[in-house]
């Protein structure tokens, strides 16, 4: 069990006035992203958790770096490295976190119960392979394109995610490696990748249930609501939130995150070539006013 800060437990107050810190339990979220990672990370906040979610890498809250590490050399390995594994998930816990969801701790919900073996774990799915498919390939699924272009490419984050992130991710997701390598949004349309994409998540789902005992673990969809997130993790009646459970992140919401990174590569070089121009042209100015000058102090 996990000890929750005394601003945030539901524990009582002790005589003295303070609170007492309420145990529960370190929550590892194996959900896939487009299962509503986002949702789940905040209503674990609401409930006092401390949340890491792939946005945290992405504020800059968080170093990605032992995580590219990783997938650098399960990679080039061609299998898992658990005790590097093992490090990644200790780094994550020694910074405070009570609680996991989304890329890329989803795919290390093994090495988080073998040292937090007390921990809970909530897989977050979809209806169907179908749907998560669609919503992949309708929005994160593209994010690779224009991580790969100027100027993002000339970051060691966004080259790392390329490079190393996204396909250590589907072959830990399903061993799939060319899900990995898609080059284009029209690679990711054709119709061999829409079946390997439904069969990589499926597979996934499925190995989630036979490896997590079935005491710690629950199946959950966004829809469910509160309740039965609650009494899985031993939170009382009264502690439950008693609103809609979060609705965050939605298809437009990616849709826009990714449409402003598409649009900075598109415009990139074009605004590099009319400041390099510019630039040009105000050089020849000064140069040439330099020159009309001396001639003037000649004469």
């Amino acid at each position: 069990m996990v000890w929750l800060p005394a601003s945030l437990n539901r524990g009582k107050p002790t005589p003295s006035g303070s609170a007492t810190p309420s145990k529960v339990p370190f929550v590892i979220g194996a959900g896939l992203p487009r299962t509503g990672t986002l949702s789940f990370k905040t209503a674990l906040d609401r409930l006092g958790y401390k949340t890491i979610h792939a946005a945290e890498f992405f504020d800059g809250h968080l170093s990605i770096d032992p995580f590219y590490e990783l997938a650098r050399k399960e990679r080039a390995a061609g299998e898992k490295d658990p005790e590097l594994a093992k490090s990644v998930v200790q780094y994550v816990i020694d910074q405070g976190y009570t609680a996991t969801a989304d890329f890329p701790n989803d795919f290390l919900y093994q090495e988080y119960l073998e040292l937090v073996p007390d921990a809970k774990v909530i897989l977050t799915v979809r209806k169907k392979p179908g749907d998560w498919r669609r919503s992949v390939m309708e929005t994160i699924g593209q994010i690779t394109f224009p991580f790969s272009k100027a100027p993002f490419s000339f970051s060691p984050f966004f080259r790392g995610f390329v490079n190393d992130g996204d396909p250590w991710c589907w072959e830990r997701m399903g061993g799939i490696a060319e899900l990995g390598e898609m080059t284009g949004p029209e690679s990711i349309a054709a119709p061999e990748f829409e079946l390997k994409m439904e069969a990589a998540y499926e597979h996934y789902v499925e190995t989630v249930k036979a490896t997590v005992p079935a005491e710690k673990l629950l199946v959950f969809h966004p829809s469910d609501g509160y309740e039965p997130f609650c009494r899985f993790l031993e939170i009382s009646d009264s502690d439950c939130p008693n609103e809609d459970f979060p609705y965050v992140n939605d298809k437009d919401e990616a849709l826009a995150f990714i449409n402003t990174f598409t649009r900075l590569t598109q415009v990139f070089w074009p605004a590099v070539g009319l400041t390099a121009l510019l630039l040009g042209v105000l050089y020849r100015k000064a140069t040439s006013g330099r020159k009309a000058g001396k001639k003037a102090k000649k004469n």
